[in-house]
């Protein structure tokens, strides 16, 4: 007695076998019962039913259901279902009865085969299958055998009747969840079917990976069990096969390691699928399970919505920092997540368990404190429960705004635990900028060394801060109105000058001013105790001049752009001095209004103060009004000439004014008399005096 089946496969077209051998011979009308053989349909509804297709005795066919038969047209059919009407019905599983309608021989090796549409769902093998046999009552004597339900023999392996493959477990974890890193990806299965050496298994829904197409080498495990492995990256699909003379073991767990390499863009873990395509034990694809938190597979977080901004851009004030974003992933207590803000420089706060607020403190998702480094203007926040995916977080701390102005920071959100990306917040407009700081500015001239046309020209720029101010590559200072002057290269020379002694006060490296301050910088430098200066004017090499040789102009717009070339602070109250050569126009013009803007902490246009009179920048000297006449114009006589003229400058003691084209009278080259008569803007004017006695020169030439 023994059953057995084809093939452990979901969904197959199974067989069924039950070999039975009598030691004697059975009658007419006896009944053979098999029992225990459960199966679950899953909604099938063709499934778990049997079909009688075969019958031989001792391996020659004594019954063959033909394709298309009726159940009514059957000849010769030598057994009885349980409903003699319909002799090739399904039967009912469990139990199921076979009524003989001829003579079972005794010694006859009988097998019954049973057609069987495997169910779609996994299930195990029928685990107590039993026959029993008895005879009909109208038997007597040695005729009459009753035999109870008794164990059978059950085929091994895939033969196992009813068991149709599943996996038992199947995982798939990763272990970093940082965008476009590679990735070493894990996984771990069992089977309740052993596998075929050769077969193959297939992994699906790997989607995102970055990988291209090829073959992929599995480490460490059991990955020594498999032959190859190939990766499809449109499916995300590995397909890894069994070396030969290898295969798998029932309910044994198996597992490797393989790398592929994250997307570049943040994506939620996919669902995984895994499938054995063994012939003899195939299964649909069922959905493994993944790894908790940053171990999903393929689960690239990404901070999104974030912004940050401020309460004050007041100096020295005590300042709100606001900070809203959104996890992309779930953020689970499990994962040891710490999500981290940096760049939050320069402020006042000093390292310190730093208070934070909101709903999400309130509801106990993140903790009611921060860890707070002022030199990097980080804050480092745990989270402590469930953090969910798109869920808007909101939370401010308070910081102290620096003395001085600065520009605003540019800040950045990251993660450990769910490995996330740094991404920078995007910054509320205007002063509410995180840590912008506002300026105001207490001298603002701009003057000129010559009003000559066509002269080079130097002009100066002085700036004075009333808190002074911290300058950093990416704070542009910009004068605007310059125009008129000739001057038409992109980039021109520039000289900046600080402090009294004309020069930048250069102090400590960053790191070597927050350690207490490196010996071998101190004997180089002059020493530093503020801190704020500290962290913004250290260098390396401790002598490193702040300020480039060369700046942009514009010469349409008469305008210059400034920039650092690392981070400088001018200290309140101290002079800022910018030099450069300009070329002055060949005609006489007045001097432009110039303006004066810095990024982020002086945004609108203020006008500067300008020199007076010939020291305002880009006034060129000329003659606003000139005429000349003369007494008489009979031949050979003394004849007085008279000059009118009204200048646009005023003119310094020393200057000479020259008259051309006088030629034709009988003077020689020399000095002559000239009086000169109060105008309306000299000063003699309130006498009404006029002056004589002064002398021009004249060339008869």
């Amino acid at each position: 007695k023994l059953i057995r089946q084809a093939n452990a496969s979901v969904g197959a077209d199974n067989l069924v076998s039950l070999e039975l051998t009598s030691r004697g011979t059975l009658r007419v009308g006896t009944t053979i019962t098999v029992s225990g053989m459960f199966c679950y349909r899953c909604g099938c509804a063709e499934c778990c039913r049997l079909t009688l297709s075969r019958v031989t005795l001792d391996g020659v066919p004594i019954f063959t259901k033909a394709e298309g038969d009726g159940c009514e047209s059957i000849e010769g059919a030598p057994l009885l279902f349980q409903d003699t009407r319909q002799l090739c019905s399904s039967f009912p599983i469990d139990p199921f009865v076979l009524e003989l309608r001829q003579e079972m021989r005794k010694t006859g090796k009988y097998i019954f085969e049973f057609a069987l549409k495997s169910t779609d769902c996994g299930q195990n093998e029928s685990p107590d299958l039993r026959v029993a046999m008895h005879t009909p009552p109208t038997a007597t004597g040695p005729d009459a055998i009753r035999i109870e339900a008794t164990a059978m023999t059950v085929g091994a392996r895939h033969a196992a009747p009813l068991l149709t493959n599943y996996f038992f477990t199947s995982m798939v974890n990763q272990s970093s969840s940082a965008a476009g890193v590679q990735n070493t990806i894990g996984v771990q299965f069992s089977t309740r079917a052993p596998l075929s050496a050769g077969s193959a298994v297939r992994v699906t829904g790997l989607l995102g990976g970055a990988t291209p197409d090829g073959p992929v080498t599995l480490f460490e495990g059991d990955a020594d069990l498999f032959e190859n492995a190939t990766w499809v990256r449109e499916t995300g699909a590995l397909t890894f096969f069994w070396a030969p003379g290898n295969g798998s073991e029932p309910s044994r767990s198996y597992s490797f390691f393989f790398l592929l390499k994250n997307p570049d863009t943040a994506q939620d873990s996919p669902a995984v699928a895994i499938q054995a395509l063994d012939p003899l034990a195939t299964t649909l694809p069922s959905e493994t399970d993944k790894g908790l938190g940053p171990s999903a597979p393929l689960l690239v977080n990404e901070f999104r919505d974030g912004a940050i901004g401020q309460a004050t851009a007041r100096p020295g004030a005590e300042n709100t920092i606001t900070v809203t974003f959104s996890s992309v992933a779930t953020i689970f207590a499990d994962s040891y997540t710490t999500v981290t803000l940096t760049g939050l420089t320069v402020t006042r706060t000093a390292d310190q368990a730093l208070p934070i607020a909101g709903d999400p403190v309130a509801r106990g998702i993140l903790p009611p404190t921060g860890v707070w480094a002022q030199a990097t203007g980080s804050l480092a926040i745990p989270v402590i429960t469930r953090l969910r995916a798109s869920e808007m977080v909101e939370v401010s701390f308070g910081v102290v705004n620096p003395l001085r102005a600065q520009r605003q920071a540019d800040v950045d959100i990251l993660s450990s635990g769910i490995i996330t990306a740094p991404r920078t917040l995007a910054n509320d407009p205007g002063f509410s900028a995180p840590l912008l700081v506002w300026t105001n500015l207490t001298i603002k001239t701009i003057e000129q060394s010559t009003a000559s046309a066509t002269s080079a020209n130097t002009i100066s720029v002085t700036l004075s801060f009333l808190n002074g101010i911290a300058f950093d590559p990416d704070l542009l200072l910009t004068i605007s109105g310059l125009t008129g002057s000739v001057t038409s290269e992109r980039r021109i020379p520039v000289a900046v000058k600080v402090g009294a002694n004309g020069t930048s006060e250069e102090t400590f490296d960053v790191a070597q001013c927050l350690e207490g301050l490196s010996s071998g910088c101190e004997d180089a430098c002059e020493n530093v105790t503020d801190t704020e200066s500290c962290l913004y004017n250290c260098t390396a090499d401790c002598q490193v001049h702040p300020w480039p040789t060369e700046m942009a102009w514009d010469q349409t717009a008469g305008a210059l752009v400034l920039a650092s070339e690392r981070y400088t602070m001018l200290q309140p109250g101290e002079t800022m001095t910018v030099s450069f050569n300009l070329t002055n126009p060949s005609l006489e013009q007045s001097s432009p209004e110039v303006s004066i803007r810095m990024t982020d902490v002086l945004p609108d246009w203020v006008r500067m103060d300008k020199g007076l009179e010939r020291l305002a920048p880009l006034e060129i000297a000329g003659f606003l009004f000139g005429r000349m006449s003369q007494s008489t114009a009979a031949q050979g006589v003394p004849n007085a000439l008279t000059l009118q003229m009204v200048v646009k400058s005023t003119l310094p003691p020393g200057s000479t004014i020259a008259i051309l084209g006088l030629t034709g009278p009988t003077n020689p080259s020399g000095p002559i008399p000239v009086v000169v008569a109060a105008s309306n803007n000299s000063a003699a004017v309130a006498s009404g005096a006029a002056s004589s006695g002064s002398t021009a020169t004249y060339n008869s030439s």
